[in-house]
């Protein structure tokens, strides 16, 4: 049987059906934000220990700080309850706790959003990984910095800017150690493809970069000077 075009009797129903799918959306996102609460919650309810008189014996629970700086302390077994409960591993649940923790003590105005279903689980939790080398306080500029800014922001575009954020506010020491880290992986890589062409991937120390890109484009502009007419890219 042939498939008939859409007629203008069916749009409503294709408008509800898109209505559908976006409430659905919310709901999801409201029971994740939900879920990601009641983890935190989780976490309060090992915030203590039975404490044993003397010498603390291997193999016996203790808090331990589980989230960054800032976040309270949890029963060092609390992970494995979780990850069990989940069905996951342990360092994931491990994360997913700290997650939780350093979002609600570290970034309370972007964790009001998540709660309120006006920012993904998926998004925040990537922010508060990417925050975790700060100290509570910096975390804390940094959150009030999303807190203007955020709205109408896509996912990458949000991320990229907490990645500058956090380098911004990382101490001068730490800055220069991940610097130094980065510079060794610099390289160049030539990529042979089955056109007759190659795709070269390089990575630089940030100023050998821009004077490359410099004289790459001096060169292009003789060469059209010269009379070559390809494109600026093929140049």
């Amino acid at each position: 049987m042939t498939q008939q075009p859409a007629t203008m009797d069916s749009r409503p129903d294709a408008r509800a059906t898109l209505e559908a799918i976006q409430e659905q959306r919310r709901v999801r996102a409201l029971t994740e934000a939900k879920e990601l609460g009641l983890v935190a919650h989780f976490a309060d309810l090992h915030s203590t220990v039975d404490e044993q008189p003397g010498k603390v014996l291997p193999g016996v629970e203790k808090l331990v700080q589980v989230g960054s700086e800032g976040t309270p302390e949890v029963a060092g077994f609390c992970a494995l309850e979780l990850a069990a409960a989940l069905g996951l591993g342990v360092p994931d649940a491990t994360v997913l706790l700290a997650n939780a923790l350093d979002l609600r003590h570290r970034l309370p105005r972007l964790w009001q959003r998540v709660m309120a279903a006006e920012t993904p689980v998926w998004l925040a939790r990537r922010i508060a990984t990417r925050t975790t080398v700060l100290d509570a306080h910096h975390a804390g500029l940094i959150d009030l910095h999303l807190s203007r800014v955020i709205e109408g922001m896509s996912p990458s575009r949000l991320l990229r800017l907490v990645d500058g954020l956090v380098l911004e506010h990382l101490p001068s020491q730490e800055a220069e150690r991940r610097r130094q880290a980065a510079l060794d992986h610099r390289g160049v890589w030539v990529q042979q493809s089955s056109e007759g062409v190659a795709a070269v991937l390089a990575t630089l120390d940030a100023a050998d970069a821009l004077f490359l890109d410099a004289q790459v484009n001096r060169i292009a502009q003789i060469m059209s000077e010269g009379g070559n007419a390809d494109p600026l890219a093929a140049r």
